[in-house]
Order: C-alpha cells, then sequence, then structure tokens
C-alpha cells in the first residue's frame, strides 16, 4: 500500500528510484489515477491494482467492470467521463502524471497480479454456492406450507441452489434433481450452461444476476446446503 500512495503523490523520481536496482523501463502501457487517498492503477496486462479508503484490492479488468480477484465477482463498474475512469464510487479518477522511474514502479505492481493463484483461473477462484426460493414460491414459508400441504415434497428443499465450482462445472439443484453442466467467468461476467444466453454477473454484495434477476444470492445460503462441488 505504501508503494502505491508514493506514486499517487507523484513524488520525484529520485525518491522514487531509492532502491531500484532497475535496468529497463516498462510501464509505458499502465495508467495511473488518483482520487483524495485513494490510488488506481489500470494495467496493460488486463489487471488492476488499486487503494481504496486504506484497504488494497486488486484483480482482472473487464470492458465494463473491475473483477475482485480473491472471489472473482465484479468490484465496481468501470466507466468513462471524458477519458476518465469512475470506479469505487461516484467520482471521476485524475490522471497522474509519472516518470518513466515511476511508471516501472507501477508496472512492477501490475506484474506482481500474474503471480496470485487466481490470475490465470477462467473459473471462479473459490467454490461459491448461491441460493433462491424454490421455483413458483415467494417465500420460503409459502413452500414449507406448500409441503404441509402435501403440495411440495416433503423431502424437497424449499430453497433452490446453484454450486460454481473452481474446476469450471456447474451444479443447478432443484426440487426434481440436479442438473450439471460446466460455466466460464471473466471479470464478473459469467456464463452458465444451464442459462443458456443469459446475460449473469457476479456482484460483490453476493448477489448472482442473471438476465436482470437477483434471486440468487450468496447470503441466502442454507446452513444445510451441502456443495455439490467436488472436495
Amino acid at each position: 500500500m505504501n508503494r502505491l500512495l508514493l506514486l499517487a503523490l507523484g513524488l520525484s523520481s529520485s525518491l522514487l528510484a531509492v532502491g531500484c536496482g532497475c535496468s529497463a523501463w516498462s510501464g509505458d502501457g499502465d495508467r495511473v489515477y488518483q482520487r483524495g487517498n485513494d490510488m488506481l492503477i489500470l494495467c496493460n496486462n488486463g489487471g488492476y491494482t488499486a487503494v481504496i479508503g486504506g484497504a488494497d484490492q486488486e484483480g482482472h479488468t473487464g470492458s465494463v467492470a473491475l473483477a475482485d480477484g480473491p472471489t472473482g465477482a465484479i468490484a465496481s463498474a468501470l466507466t468513462y467521463v471524458n477519458g476518465a475512469p469512475v470506479a469505487f464510487g461516484d467520482g471521476a479518477w485524475t490522471s497522474v502524471a509519472l516518470d518513466q522511474v515511476g511508471l516501472t514502479h507501477a508496472d512492477t505492481l501490475c506484474k506482481d497480479l500474474d503471480t496470485r493463484a487466481w490470475w490465470n483461473m477462467a473459473a471462479l477462484p473459490v467454490n461459491t454456492t448461491f441460493a433462491k426460493v424454490a421455483a413458483d414460491f415467494a417465500t420460503i414459508d409459502d413452500c414449507l406450507a406448500a409441503q404441509d400441504a402435501g403440495a411440495y415434497p416433503a423431502g424437497a428443499s424449499c430453497q433452490d441452489q446453484l454450486d460454481l465450482c473452481v474446476d469450471g462445472s456447474s451444479f443447478v439443484t432443484l426440487a426434481t434433481g440436479t442438473i450439471p453442466g460446466s460455466y466460464t467467468a471473466e471479470a464478473g461476467t459469467l456464463a452458465i450452461s444451464q442459462f443458456a444466453g443469459a446475460t449473469t454477473s457476479f456482484l460483490a454484495n453476493g448477489s448472482l444476476q442473471i438476465s436482470n434477476q437477483s434471486d440468487w444470492s450468496t447470503k441466502t445460503v442454507s446452513p444445510l446446503a451441502v456443495s455439490k462441488c467436488a472436495k
């Protein structure tokens, strides 16, 4: 974080170069921005690294979103106003003009990203389970009442379940059984075979938006739910 803040403040190259030992320049494709005390680097390699509210964040840069590396969820929408990015809040970022030494230090942070375990993954970096109220019911209580009345299988869960696994497999579990499939993930945007053709996004608040529906969520998973992902 200290290195990022040094870059954000645009300190002189002589200060940034302390202990550098740089043998060649790099970083010309990286873009460095500041907003107050926060810092954002949009990296030429397709990643980003940031300090937001004093906390480090990093991940992949998509065409319309920044995806958190450790979770794979969309951390922030990415838009541009008059050439300045708007992300992690409503205000536009200010470009930081760094000399070649400063850009080289920024690029070191960018190149560190490809050492992360999640960097080359085409799926979410952790097995993730989502749930929603079982189809045709507005609430869990409505489902339970239907079970009591014998109108819904007594042994069935009152929640539908979706498991997205680190190996790229996916499982949709309904009252009628489990439907296996596969998926891919890129910067928080998912393509899930069981929802072919649907626009699907995994948001940082834990919700999964499928064709503008946000019923699926990591926040509503029953404590009794068992992941279908291989252990």
